[in-house]
């Protein structure tokens, strides 16, 4: 099973001269707003979606945060299904 949004960290991440990567490399300030799956007809998301991230460098967050289905919007054209997730704004209830 393939992590979504895995090593999301390393997506702009800067390398040396030397082509050397800094690996753990910290960029604060990107936050997901939206999470868009798309699947086939034929397949569900039953099981919460769980990601993670890095809180400061080299410290990932304790537990990962669990997206329960109920929170997402559900379209089907037919062929494909697509679940929406909006993440709510910083400060939000229940968010900190």
């Amino acid at each position: 099973m393939t992590a979504i949004g895995s090593q999301i960290g390393y997506l702009a991440r800067r390398f040396g001269t030397a082509g050397t990567y800094y690996t753990n490399e910290f960029r604060p300030s990107r936050r997901i707003k939206t999470l868009r799956i798309t699947i086939p007809n034929s397949y569900n998301l039953v099981k919460p979606v769980d990601y993670s991230y890095l809180k400061t460098v080299g410290e990932w967050i304790e537990n990962d945060i669990q997206l329960s289905v109920d929170k997402f919007t559900l379209t089907d054209d037919g062929t494909y299904k697509t679940y929406t997730y909006n993440n709510p704004p910083k400060g939000s209830v229940g968010l900190s």
